[in-house]
């Protein structure tokens, strides 16, 4: 047999010159049969079944087989020849002797192999069976060859017939061919009777596909004379798929006419996306699946392709939304989807995750980066919650429907509270809006036993230690310290004497003792004293310049309570006093009718004197003394009795008188 050569596709036919020596003239190698379309390249053997028919050739030989091409341009071929000729036959070119015997006109099998680079063309390389091996007339035998690594094997009914190590284990851009093969003849009148070929099939791996596509093929064997038509032809038995037949009487078909086809069909179903399709496709043929990562239903309301399931032989059910299926049958593909919700979940400050789309009614984190974001200067933001109530920074939400969560931010200041001596308190960020305490300890700081430094005012004017503050920006308050001067107070009376024993005073709104420390320059108010359980109101100012004593008047006075008779004499009287602070006494005036009490605040007294049953009040202030006259018994006799002695006096002197008239005369008429 001769290789075929037919658009670049090259197979090597069975060397009949060498088994049938007594042609050497033969020219001619009418090859004609079936091929596979190029997608069956890239194999790992091939195969097909082939009809035994008992036949004769008066010149050259019959073979009938399968073979192809390997990538590194090694041959290989399979199946069964008839010899024109009977007689003992070398079995290989690696046993030249004579030892199998063949006769004219019964099939055996064969295989055959030639070397990359055609090294043994001229020679015959493979094996014969024995005569008639290729089985009795008008059955079908299967022959197939297939490689394991660079080991090719060839096989008759599955029985391993050859091995052969090619150098390759794959045909390349080969695909293989089957044919009927007229070899080493010069006529092409001789008769071939009809052989049916059926199922060829390649490897891929170990596993066999039919071949999806079949084209006539009629052309010659390698190095063979073209000018002798090719009249042997080939076609498509009835509508079975994968059978051809080729003989003499077949119709002579134009090379690279379809034999066959072998279809499948892929449905593609969805609900969504508009995937839904089904078409016809060539058997093997690789398909896409694409799908749509999500289709948007509404806003914030999506199907999100999960995966393909897959029916039928090479279906793909899987999670990839791109994937090829190769139609080794027909499938089915049906896209699944689930609904998915967004979760916007945004802030003003700060950088939030946990956005995004999630399964319905699953379950997301949201989360904010950081709980503080500094925007300016003694200003930040804290992260204060979420709008949806929850507080924690990181907080699971359940996504049962589109959301749109914000983070919440509250708005800090920071106060700064500062001073040179003592301790300064209150420091802190704070709320925009919120009100925080600011204090001083240690407001003094001793110099020596005149003079110290002192807390005088915070830097925004206030004089208090402790004060409260509205943070509404960022604060800057600095304690101010100033030099302080001892300052003696002594208070006087009305009349200017000193007074002692005062329990404290009040100056400028604080209590303190007689001996204060004051800044220099700056007013003071004496507001009141508190003196014999009076507050005493001064009211005094003063201002100082160093180390001072400040003499100043109070409403103190001295009063007197006085009394005597109507004639001016003293009398000794009772006293029942009360004073400002409801102490009261009880006292005499004593024999010279005079009382004194000194340093009464405000000179208020209040009571009564009593002088034998006889009472007078008594209610003094402002320094008025009292002057109270009293009537005694005494007194009273004495002026009865002058009122006696007058009224005698008067009626003796009146009867004195009446006894000097002269007596009437009484007349009568």
């Amino acid at each position: 047999m001769r290789r075929y050569n037919l658009l670049c596709y090259t197979i090597i036919s069975v060397v009949a010159a060498v088994l049938l020596s007594n042609i050497a003239s033969a020219q001619y190698w009418f090859q004609s049969g079936g091929r596979a379309i190029s997608s069956a390249d890239l194999n790992n053997g091939a195969g097909v079944t082939i009809q035994t028919v008992y036949q004769n050739a008066t010149y050259g030989s019959l073979g009938f087989w399968i073979g192809e091409t390997l990538s590194n341009g090694a041959f290989i071929q399979v199946g069964y020849e008839i010899t024109n000729s009977t007689g003992y036959y070398s079995s290989s070119c690696l046993n030249q002797s004579k030892s199998v015997f063949l006769r004219a006109g019964d099939p055996a099998w064969f295989w055959e192999y030639f070397q990359p680079g055609g090294s043994n063309n001229q020679s015959f390389c493979g094996g014969i069976g024995p005569n008639g091996s290729a089985g009795s007339n008008n059955t079908f035998d299967t022959y197939s060859f297939k490689s394991n690594g660079d080991i090719w094997d060839a096989y008759f009914n599955g029985q391993e017939v050859g091995s052969i190590n090619l150098g390759t284990d794959n045909s390349g851009v080969n695909p293989p061919a089957a044919f009927a093969e007229y070899a080493d003849t010069n006529k092409n009148t001789w008769p071939i009777k009809n052989v049916t070929f059926k199922n060829m099939f390649f490897y891929i791996g170990n596993n066999t596909r039919s071949v999806p596509v079949g084209y006539s093929s009629i052309s010659y064997g390698e190095g063979s004379l073209t000018t002798l038509p090719n009249v042997y032809g080939v076609e498509e038995v009835g509508n079975y798929t994968n059978y051809f037949v080729v003989g003499s009487s077949v119709p002579l078909l134009h090379t690279l006419t379809k034999l066959w086809q072998i279809g499948y069909n892929i449905g593609i179903y969805s609900a969504y996306g508009n995937l839904t399709s089904s078409n016809n496709y060539t058997a093997y043929t690789v398909v896409p699946l694409s799908a749509p990562d999500a289709i948007n239903i509404s806003q914030g309301v999506r199907e999100a392709f999960t995966g393909w399931t897959g029916s039928g032989y090479g279906s793909y059910t899987g999670v990839s939304a791109s994937h090829s299926v190769t139609l080794y049958d027909n499938i089915t593909e049906t896209a699944e989807w689930h609904t998915q919700y967004y979760l916007n979940v945004t802030s003003q400050y700060g950088n939030v995750s946990g956005g995004g789309w999630y399964d319905a009614n699953s379950t997301g984190t949201i989360s904010v980066s950081s709980s503080t974001v500094a925007i300016g200067p003694g200003s930040r933001v804290v992260f204060d919650g979420w709008s949806t109530g929850a507080v924690a920074g990181s907080t699971p939400i359940r996504v049962d429907g589109p959301q749109s969560i914000q983070a919440i931010w509250t708005r800090q200041y920071y106060l700064n509270a500062t001073s040179a001596y003592g301790n300064a308190t209150g420091s802190g960020w704070y709320d925009s809006n919120s009100t925080a305490n600011v204090s001083l300890t240690g407001t003094t700081v001793p110099i020596n036993q005149t003079q110290r430094l002192a807390f005088k005012q915070w830097s925004d004017g206030r004089p208090e230690s402790s004060i409260s503050l509205k943070v509404n920006s960022p604060i800057m308050i600095n304690a101010v310290f100033e030099r302080q001067y001892l300052v003696t107070l002594t208070p006087e009376n009305a009349e200017g004497a000193k007074i002692t024993g005062v329990n404290y005073y009040n100056v400028s709104g604080e209590n303190t003792n007689r001996s204060i420390f004051a800044f220099a320059g700056t007013e003071y108010n004496i507001e009141y004293i508190y003196y014999k359980g009076v507050i005493v109101t001064v009211d005094h100012q003063f201002n100082i310049t160093g180390v001072e004593n400040v003499a100043f008047m109070t409403p103190v006075y001295n009063i007197v309570v006085n009394t005597q008779s109507v004639f001016g004499t003293p009398v000794n009287a009772s006293l029942n006093i009360t004073f400002k602070n409801n102490t009261s006494t009880k006292t005499y005036s004593g024999n010279d009718g005079n009382m004194a009490f000194n340093n009464v605040p405000y000179g208020y007294v209040t009571g009564y004197a009593e002088y034998f049953g006889v009472k007078q009040s008594v209610n003094l202030e402002n320094g008025v003394s009292s002057y109270l006259v009293f009537f005694t018994a005494s007194l009273m006799a004495l002026i009865i009795s002058g009122i006696v002695i007058i009224v005698a006096v008067a009626r003796i002197t009146a009867e004195y008188e009446r006894s000097r008239r002269p007596k009437e005369i009484k007349k009568s008429y």
